[in-house]
């Protein structure tokens, strides 16, 4: 009886053995398929979401020259997703397809060594994460590209990829794939352009680009797992928690930062177009960081992106942006909200003459006519802050995005 338990045990771990050197090869192989396709998992992952429409990753992965269209529906999609690197989710009851990295692919876009430190994309209870990223990627494809290729049509080695499209964006200014880490590296650019010739515009840039680095430097602080500041994010904490002493009192600064002398620490908040006071966890009670109301200055790019508005480009009289609506409607009250926050980030730069070009996208020409209905009872009354709106123009665009991919599905 014993010899048998003896031999049953014995044969139970070397059935064990087997199935531990195939994950081990199944792992070394999903990471070998993950460096084959590099680039169309980045392509993926072009606006840092993890997803895209597969009719737009097929559509780029061709223009791109990346593969053929035979290739990728024949041979490397079914690859992909037998593979376990990408998975498919459809938008609502629609038949529009979005391809999803799987953890595997997740953690070769982000470069880290491990899957344990990587995290899987959980399907949102929400289909506008999936609206957006549409809208941004179709914006892409019918605004951008052709741009691209109009400007370089004369050179003859041109090729259009992730890095041509990511260059044009950042020469002209656009806020479109840029992210939160990149926010210094932004207005270095900006503070170096024709906009900086202008010496206060340039001090302005310069403090803006320091909070950017103190911001981030205050959420790595919060991360608390060990993690090792830059020189530069030592130094704008610093700046920071000692903006009124040695010398760093900056009237640049403080409009930016929204900060004020630690002797308002009692301050009793009454509502109001008051600020409210906000101990700073990071400032060593030495100052008071204010809590931001809806039409405060805020940075170019942390604020507006929270409500899916981009620059497109920043010029030397003005700035164009340009809006993705995922709301049903826009009320006027909302609209006022907005364009005061504009007027007021932008006023911090260029003073108060400049010229705002607002495009707005929406799904249907329903929205669209809505709008424009809405904008001409607004546009006459609008005031910011005592200032006749004369230099804003507001465009309402139909995107047809219902009608090109949110087709009711048959199933």
């Amino acid at each position: 009886m014993t010899i048998e338990n003896q031999t049953i045990e014995h044969e139970q771990v070397e059935e064990v053995k087997p199935k531990r050197k195939y994950k081990k090869r199944a792992c070394a192989l999903r990471k070998k398929t993950c460096e084959k396709y590099d680039k169309l998992l980045n392509l993926i992952n072009l606006q840092g979401d993890y997803m895209m429409l597969q009719a737009h990753f097929i559509y780029l992965a061709v223009v791109m020259d990346y593969t053929t269209l035979a290739q990728l529906q024949n041979d490397i999609l079914p690859d992909m997703k037998r593979m376990g690197l990408v998975k498919t989710q459809y938008v609502g009851g629609t038949q529009a397809v979005m391809l999803v990295l799987k953890k595997t692919a997740v953690r070769h876009v982000k470069g880290l060594e491990s899957s344990k430190n990587a995290f899987s994309v959980k399907e949102s209870s929400s289909d506008f994460p999936k609206l957006l990223n549409i809208m941004k990627i179709d914006y892409l494809i019918e605004t951008i590209i052709p741009q691209i290729e109009e400007v370089n049509s004369e050179v003859a080695e041109f090729q259009l990829n992730m890095e041509t499209l990511k260059e044009h964006l950042e020469d002209s200014f656009s806020t479109l794939l840029l992210k939160q880490k990149d926010e210094p590296h932004y207005y270095l650019n900006l503070s170096r352009s024709r906009l900086g010739e202008n010496k206060d515009v340039y001090r302005t840039l310069k403090e803006i680009r320091r909070y950017s680095i103190f911001n981030l430097a205050r959420q790595k602080k919060s991360l608390k797992q060990g993690i090792t500041l830059s020189k530069a994010e030592e130094t704008a904490l610093d700046y920071h928690e000692n903006h009124y002493t040695n010398g760093y009192n900056s009237k640049e600064y403080q409009a930016i930062a929204l900060i004020d002398p630690a002797k308002k620490t009692e301050y009793n908040y009454q509502g109001g177009n008051n600020h409210k006071p906000k101990k700073n966890q990071f400032c060593e009670e030495k100052l008071i960081e204010y809590e931001r109301l809806p039409t405060d200055p805020r940075l170019i790019i942390t604020h507006f992106q929270k409500q899916n508005l981009y620059v497109e480009m920043i010029w030397m009289d003005g700035v164009d942006l340009v809006m993705f609506n995922t709301k049903r409607s826009l009320s006027s009250t909302y609209i006022k909200n907005l364009l005061e926050s504009i007027y007021m980030t932008f006023i911090m730069v260029y003073g108060a003459n400049f010229e705002t070009h607002l495009k707005i996208y929406f799904f249907n020409q329903e929205q669209v006519d809505a709008f424009n209905r809405q904008w001409y009872r607004l546009k006459d009354k609008l005031t910011i802050y005592q200032h006749n709106a004369t230099n804003l123009t507001v465009e309402a665009i139909n995107m047809e995005i219902e009608d090109d991919y949110l087709v009711t599905s048959t199933k």
